[in-house]
């Protein structure tokens, strides 16, 4: 019953963080001017978002650090801040599974595209700003952002809270919330849009994946790496799939 509380909490709490991100986007758009600079919607509105995404995450991880910590070491350890261990171990399996994904991507890409199961013309120009745009955030910000908060602050406090949880545990304290996190929905009226069922498969592996890297090697690192190369994969192959 703890542990099925903890989650709601947990989606609550990353959901809350999530929206009031967007709500501070949203409000600063009068100042900044995001149509100007990315006339497209690719990588500013976004970039802002994360940045204030990434702010909460570390501001609640430490809100949790003034509260509990006894033991400025464990708790490093607990949220994963630190270097992993085995880093070069860490770092081989992360490429190997980017290149395997990879394959994958562009294979199943390949075969919807050439078999016209789906549209993969891009609605802007491949240009300089609209390249580098994407390619930034997604590896520097989409990692750490969203890492801190789904695996860092999820996994921390379920350390923290039940000391030594199963690992199925926390696997669904992290999946759950990262999942919702990617379906489109509005809370008033209460609505759920139609979810993109290859997006969700695409969530559920690579947030398992993210969870495995965190536990085994013991740091939020491998996982903020692998999220941003991942997605960078991702955006490549619909690239390269757009000139088919």
């Amino acid at each position: 019953m703890k542990k099925g509380l903890f989650l709601i909490i947990a989606i609550f709490v990353t959901e809350g963080i999530s929206r009031t991100s967007s709500y501070i986007t949203d409000q600063l758009s009068s100042i900044l001017p995001y149509q100007s600079i990315d006339p497209y919607g690719l990588y500013l509105y976004i970039s802002v978002h994360h940045l204030f995404q990434l702010f909460f995450a570390a501001l609640a991880i430490l809100f949790v650090f003034r509260l509990v910590c006894k033991n400025h070491a464990s708790f490093m350890l607990q949220f994963g801040l630190k270097w992993p261990d085995q880093p070069s171990k860490a770092f081989r399996f992360v490429a190997l599974f980017t290149v395997v994904w990879a394959v994958v991507q562009f294979g199943v890409g390949y075969y919807m595209v050439t078999h016209q199961m789906v549209d993969a013309s891009i609605a802007y120009p491949l240009r300089g700003e609209t390249l580098i745009g994407q390619y930034l955030f997604q590896l520097l910000l989409s990692g750490t952002s969203e890492e801190l908060l789904y695996r860092s602050l999820l996994i921390g406090l379920s350390l923290v809270i039940f000391e030594k949880p199963k690992v199925i545990w926390i696997y669904a304290f992290t999946l759950v919330p990262f999942l919702v996190g990617h379906i489109p929905y509005q809370l008033y009226p209460f609505q759920i849009y139609q979810p993109n069922i290859l997006q969700l498969v695409t969530v559920f592996t690579f947030g398992s994946f993210y969870t495995y890297l965190y536990l085994n090697f013991k740091s939020v690192i491998p996982p903020m790496i692998a999220h941003g190369v991942l997605n960078a994969v991702i955006i490549t192959s619909g690239f390269l799939l757009s000139y088919l």
